[in-house]
């Protein structure tokens, strides 16, 4: 070897060690990053982000406190149902475990049951924030006398419907039907007077999951004097008048052209129809649905952006079947920050959690996804306040407000609810068939013990817990 080549191989050398020392280097700052990753569903086919857009403003806040630290977005692409399916096959691993995971209320217990959450009780007993949450949704999130997750908000469900085609048909506006008669009726007279224009869409059928049940079934179902569970007795109703009575609604709706088509309604994508074609495109008249639409239509930008909706729409209250007390009924749900159980650094992730749901952050989050906040302080904010135009009206309907019967059980009978419907809908099964097989799918789900049949109105005991 020559003097020339040892010269290059030696400088090679030196320059590969640097290389090697740069890159190391470049490992360990990596290396002492600590990530934290935030899971959230994100619908396929949705034009705007405010959830993802709310954890990333938060990221930074968090970031620039906690130096070192990452905090991840993880947007999982799915329906409803499909999320609460990616979002389990993750959480059974300390290796794919989010730290933070959106975690609808009414699957807490299901979710506990699983080993799924952390136990959030010791964090908000020494929390200044957690007094400031309504009492209700400091129960909502509560299972076994333990907390699992913090609330980021609640909703309601009513009537949205068309003044441009009402007046139209000539029907009043503002409307304000007093029972389930009076709403067909306005149905029949948007199909008798307005062909091309769907009359009204309640949410229906397995691939709706959780739409059908909560906004479609049980609003109405709740309307009728029964539930789905009786708190008194401890006991599934699997048959009674009310649920009769809700799957006839049903039967009516899409056996006489009232509704959708089933093309239409049994596509997983239907509520996204809903919110950006079917009801800014004057294309449905009536929908039984949450009072978040405003959401997408209120951001600028948006493919979604729909400025005009308070103007052309109108909202009232689903009525009660026969306009007994109080003369409607409302759901309610809402979704939460919970901690994975195999998630490592969970006292970090708690800290993100204090600060994605303090006072001013859950009035923003609220405010981007057009929620009811969950905290008394945060409703006081001005950003919560200009909201949205249906906020404060919405917000009055929690009075009568119901919940899901928050038990493990409930996520496999919401399904023979949906399935249910849709024999109805498509005119496999009476309202009698479809009930009689629900009865026998819950039974074979909880036990004979823990069923029951009524035939009579519930009282306050039954209905409530």
């Amino acid at each position: 070897m020559n003097l020339q080549t040892k010269i290059a191989v030696s400088s090679a050398g030196i320059l590969l060690l640097s290389g090697v020392g740069v890159f190391s280097s470049g490992l360990a700052q990596a290396a002492s990053k600590t990530t934290l990753t935030v899971a959230y569903e994100y619908s396929p086919g949705s034009t705007s982000n405010p959830t993802g857009s709310f954890i990333s403003t938060v990221a930074k806040e968090f970031e620039a406190k906690h130096p070192g630290v990452i905090v991840k977005p993880e947007e999982i692409i799915a329906d409803e149902g499909a999320y609460y399916t990616k979002l389990d096959l993750e959480e059974q691993s300390a290796a794919t475990a989010p730290n933070v995971v959106m975690q609808d209320t009414f699957l807490i217990s299901s979710s506990e049951s699983a080993g799924y959450l952390t136990n959030l009780t010791p964090y908000v007993e020494k929390w200044a924030g957690w007094k400031e949450f309504y009492p209700a949704f400091q129960k909502i999130t509560e299972y076994n006398g333990k907390v699992w997750g913090i609330s980021n908000g609640t909703d309601d469900r009513y009537l949205w419907y068309n003044k441009t085609l009402f007046k139209k048909a000539g029907l009043p506006v503002p409307w304000d039907p007093k029972n389930w008669s009076q709403v067909l009726a306005a149905a029949k007279t948007i199909k008798q007077k307005l062909p091309g224009v769907i009359p009204m869409n309640v949410y229906s059928g397995v691939p709706m999951d959780e739409a059908a049940t909560m906004q479609g079934f049980e609003d109405l179902l709740y309307g009728t004097g029964y539930t789905l569970y009786d708190y008194h007795d401890n006991k599934w109703v699997v048959k009674s008048p009310g649920f009769l009575s809700a799957l006839g609604f049903i039967k009516t709706l899409y056996g006489t052209g009232l509704g959708p088509s089933l093309g239409q309604a049994l596509n997983s994508d239907m509520g996204t129809q809903v919110a950006d074609t079917l009801l800014p495109k004057s294309e449905l008249a009536i929908d039984l649905d949450g009072m978040w639409l405003p959401s997408s239509w209120d951001v600028k930008g948006s493919s979604s952006y729909w400025p005009q909706w308070s103007k052309v729409l109108g909202y009232t209250p689903m009525p009660t079947e026969n306009g007994q007390s109080p003369g409607f009924d409302t759901l309610s749900g809402g979704w939460s920050w919970a901690i994975s159980a195999k998630a490592k650094n969970q006292p970090l992730s708690w800290q993100l959690i204090e600060l994605m749901a303090n006072k001013q952050n859950t009035a923003l989050y609220d405010h981007l996804v057009v929620n009811l906040s969950p905290r008394k302080d945060s409703a006081t904010l001005p950003i919560y306040k200009n909201t949205a135009a249906n906020i404060a009206w919405s917000s009055k309907l929690l009075a009568h407000t119901y919940f899901r019967p928050a038990f493990p059980a409930y996520a496999k009978i919401s399904v023979q609810i949906d399935t249910a419907m849709e024999d109805v809908m498509t005119g496999q099964d009476s309202p009698q068939q479809a009930m009689n097989a629900y009865a026998s799918a819950v039974a074979g789900i909880v036990g004979n013990a823990h069923v029951e049949t009524l035939n009579h109105p519930e009282t306050k005991a039954q209905l409530r817990p």
